[in-house]
């Protein structure tokens, strides 16, 4: 882990990601416990530093890519272990690997770790302490970016195909830049989300999400046909839970695409 003037700007992705899926997972439940350990540790704080990690100073200087993934357009992204490709050799040479990859799912496992740190939590002061660490106008000028470049991307880089067909030796690299550009693109649409949905649970215990949103579009006065609330409005759901006597409201990331059909009763 390396940083520059508080930033971070260089992790070993494979590391930081375990260790922040570990901790998650001794913290969800929630144990309160271990929350509060960790939130006196100011790991939110942390989580925020590789949420907002710049991307391009990333590729820079971060190592080189290390998970395998799978793309194909009617399945979406797969993750592949090693062991997999190692037994299938056409699948591995279907295998993608980049650093924006690698970086996209750390901060996922950011995004999980902090929403782990909310479980549970009504105390308005305690969600206000985690936003104040978590550089929210850095997340929402993110949210904004990746809702210009989800409208670009796939203008911007195409699969020549004529190129393949002729012989060209580019065709074969284009087909594979086409595919990473697609992987890269779904995955960063997850992480932001994510990271929507975090912020919409904090917003049940401790209301400012709007406003910060309003103050940032009236800043950066862009003409886009949705704003960020409308254009992200489907991407969380909400869940009541009566516990000891007391209404607990849970967010979570919901998939427009899913059906009834998906859901069963326990």
């Amino acid at each position: 882990i390396a940083q520059d003037k508080g930033r971070l700007v260089y992790i070993d992705p494979l590391t930081v990601e375990q260790l922040l899926l570990t901790l998650t997972e001794a913290t969800q439940g929630p144990c309160v416990g271990n929350q509060n350990d960790l939130f006196t540790a100011d790991l939110h704080e942390y989580c925020a530093n590789v949420i907002n990690m710049s991307m391009s100073e990333y590729e820079k200087k971060g190592p080189q890519p290390q998970k395998a993934f799978l793309f194909r357009e009617e399945q979406g992204l797969e993750e592949l272990e090693e062991d997999a490709l190692e037994d299938n050799p056409a699948m591995a040479a279907e295998a993608i690997k980049t650093k924006r990859l690698d970086l996209l799912g750390c901060k996922k496992a950011a995004v999980t770790m902090v929403q782990a740190l909310l479980e549970g939590v009504t105390n308005p002061k305690q969600a206000r302490a985690i936003r104040d660490g978590l550089d929210v106008q850095v997340m929402v000028r993110s949210l904004q970016d990746s809702m210009r470049s989800s409208k670009l991307d796939t203008k911007t880089i195409g699969f020549d195909f004529f190129g393949a067909l002729l012989g060209r030796d580019k065709g074969g690299q284009s087909k594979t830049r086409w595919r990473e550009r697609r992987a890269e693109e779904q995955m960063e649409r997850d992480v932001m989300e994510m990271v929507f949905t975090m912020l919409r649970a904090l917003d049940e215990v401790s209301p400012f999400l709007r406003e910060e949103i309003l103050t940032y579009e009236q800043k950066a006065q862009q003409n886009l046909e949705k704003n960020i609330l409308q254009f992200y409005s489907n991407a969380a759901g909400s869940v009541e839970i009566l516990r000891n006597n007391h209404v607990e409201k849970y967010v979570y990331r919901y998939d427009p695409a899913w059906k009834p059909s998906d859901f069963k009763v326990c």
